[in-house]
């Protein structure tokens, strides 16, 4: 692939991501690198070398060619805020949380191996290079070390954004403006930074992919209008679970108060705990779970906040004193829950083991019950739990009498369930954390939208659907007091969903509108492995094809010096609108000695187009690590 001429001294080359070079004479500078390919092209730019390279943000498409630069003498010049991620990308890897995870930034598009970095750009400081005068401006979102790069080119104003936007005022993707878990910060931060690029009056915008944009303030004004409109949207549906005003009884709220909430004759919630769990109760005293999480917030969040790097979540049994003294219960023969997050199964395992409960869910949900290690989701439980009887979306079943009906139900993940339970007269709908009310007005029905949980396309249409077809009595959420809901409530959420989709069409790129919402679009089956020096293991890379045709796709991983992967290459048809996949044996040498814990990328092309090292898996060299 060439190089495309922008003016007499500055180029663009496509590449995993857009790689801009400033050229002097001979000598070039570049902003941001690519997959370093653009040194095979460097005789056709009448370029001898390349002296220095200014990168915008720390992202694998953008830097993943670093080490080849720096072989070649080129000086490595990155953003103060994410220098670690750079200059010490191994530490990252080696003490990144996978379990009790809900840290949404998208450092997890780090490399794998350090970076020799010469200096650091910092914020609102100018920088030159033979004539040239580079001022940085901070521009937090896309991540929030993220920086822009003004500069005079040929008579004309350029800015050097990264992935702060694309052309038609789109973005590269939703999910990296997702800092904290449910947070949109990256929104409020993208719009002053747009605010802070306009004052700079550019000719010329230089994205990071997508094409240049010739027209910076209709692109910019188009952004600012579609951000602001989409902020409003996620502000209607901001979460208020624990509304004291809807709370179905008079006891006050004391996380280790756990006051049972009677719904009906058999039916008892808890929702002062971390997570609202159900119980229930026959008149024989056997009990069916929904849900059976941390005993309150406390002990749940401070191993959030405060944890240390080897921590995990410790259990304490709640609640079943209680239920046993009030209620009769003599044995929990079943517990369901909602979905995989450790919130809401944190008990189940001690369920398991000490009151020999039956596990049953769902099918989409099993697998990453039982092999949480395949998967690199936010909220993972660190212990793998076995499902003893696994449902089909749709299937009716009875408990001791009692009628359950289930679905899939992909809202706040994919890995989530809806449950229907007809009891002493009433309908009861147990919606886990895919359906709440509050929002501004207290009102709003909403579904959290978190895109690390793995969010599609149609995910909250395909809740709506089901929703507005239900004429429940009561909503059990996952959190908070059950409430009552109207026709007019469920056929409102689906307008939400459906202005959800607009917002998705509105912001991102249409080749690319899939891929934009999710992140997992390439991915590493098991996510996790433990293995020995000198033994060889296999690996998946799942790859899903948004388009309605055969994708042809190249797969190369990226591994530790003396590792050998077989094949080296591999080529694959990916079928329309499907997941296609590829296995690869790889060998670790008897004489390793470098990191306990690492990540290896997978790198991909998608018809003879370069997209970078999009996926990456953990690997566990020879002892048992808490993580």
């Amino acid at each position: 692939m060439k190089a495309e001429k922008l003016s007499e001294n500055l180029f663009f080359y496509k590449n995993t991501c857009n790689v801009y070079i400033i050229k002097d004479g001979k000598k070039a500078l570049l902003i941001d690198c690519g997959d370093g390919s653009i040194l095979n092209i460097l005789s056709s730019l009448d370029v001898e070398k390349i002296e220095m390279v200014f990168f915008t943000h720390h992202h694998r498409d953008q830097c993943q060619g670093a080490h080849k630069l720096a072989t070649h003498g080129c000086k490595i010049h990155v953003p103060e805020y994410e220098l670690s991620l750079f200059s010490d990308s191994e530490a990252f890897w080696s003490n990144r949380h996978i379990y009790d995870n809900y840290n949404t930034r998208s450092t997890i598009n780090t490399v794998t191996r350090n970076i020799h970095v010469t200096s650091i750009l910092e914020d609102y400081k100018e920088y030159f290079w033979r004539g040239y005068r580079f001022k940085v401006l901070p521009t937090p979102g896309h991540t929030l070390g993220s920086i822009a790069l003004i500069v005079e080119i040929d008579g004309e104003k350029c800015i050097f954004c990264g992935d702060m936007m694309r052309e038609g005022g789109k973005l590269q993707n939703l999910y990296d403006l997702q800092p904290s878990y449910g947070g949109w910060e990256g929104v409020d931060q993208l719009y002053s930074s747009i605010v802070t690029i306009q004052r700079e009056n550019p000719d010329l915008i230089c994205p990071s992919h997508g094409d240049v944009i010739d027209n910076p303030n209709k692109s910019l004004d188009t952004l600012k209008i579609n951000l602001h409109d989409w902020y409003q949207w996620c502000k209607e549906g901001v979460l208020t679970v624990l509304d004291k005003e809807n709370y179905p009884f008079d006891s006050p709220h004391f996380p280790s108060d756990f006051t049972p909430c009677i719904l009906t004759d058999h039916l008892i919630a808890f929702p002062n705990a971390c997570c609202t769990f159900y119980a229930i109760i026959a008149d024989s005293g056997k009990a069916f779970f929904i849900d059976y999480g941390a005993a309150g917030w406390s002990h749940f969040w401070s191993h959030l906040t405060f944890r240390e790097s080897w921590e995990t979540q410790r259990f304490m049994e709640h609640s079943i004193v209680e239920l046993k003294n009030k209620f009769g219960l003599n044995k929990i023969e079943v517990v369901m829950p909602t979905h995989y997050h450790d919130d809401h199964v944190h008990g189940i395992p001690h369920l398991v083991e000490h009151y020999n409960t039956e596990v049953w869910c769902i099918d989409k949900i099993a697998d990453v019950l039982e092999h949480p290690e395949n998967y690199a989701l936010m909220c993972l439980f660190n212990k793998p739990i076995q499902v003893n009887r696994r449902l089909s979306h749709g299937e009716v079943f009875n408990w001791r009498g009692f009628e359950f009906k289930v679905w899939h139900y992909p809202g706040q993940t994919e890995y989530h369930q809806l449950c229907m339970l007809k009891i002493d007269g009433k309908k009861i709908l147990f919606t886990g954390d895919s359906l709440f009310t509050g929002g501004i007005n207290g009102k709003c029905m909403a579904s959290p939208l978190i895109f690390r949980n793995y969010h599609r396309f149609e995910s909250h249409m395909e809740c709506a659907e089901i929703l507005v077809t239900l004429e429940p009595d009561l909503i059990a959420p996952g959190h908070g007091p059950v409430f009552h809901v109207t026709k007019d409530d469920l056929m409102t959420f689906k307008y939400r969903s459906q202005k959800l989709q607009v917002f998705f069409n509105r912001l991102l790129p249409e080749s690319e509108k899939w891929a934009g919402i999710d992140p997992f679009w390439v991915r590493f089956i098991p996510y996790q492995l433990k293995v020995k020096v000198g033994e060889s293991f296999n690996i998946e890379v799942h790859i899903r094809n948004f388009k309605d045709k055969t994708v042809s796709a190249g797969v190369r991983l990226e591994l530790p010096m003396f590792w050998i992967s077989e094949p080296m290459n591999q080529h694959i048809k990916l079928n329309p609108n499907g997941e296609t996949w590829t296995t690869f044996k790889i060998s670790v040498p008897e004489e390793w000695n470098g990191p306990s814990r690492l990540a290896i990328v997978a790198d991909i092309i998608l018809d003879d187009v370069p997209i970078g090292q999009v996926a990456e898996a953990i690997i566990h060299i020879n002892r048992k690590c808490s993580y």
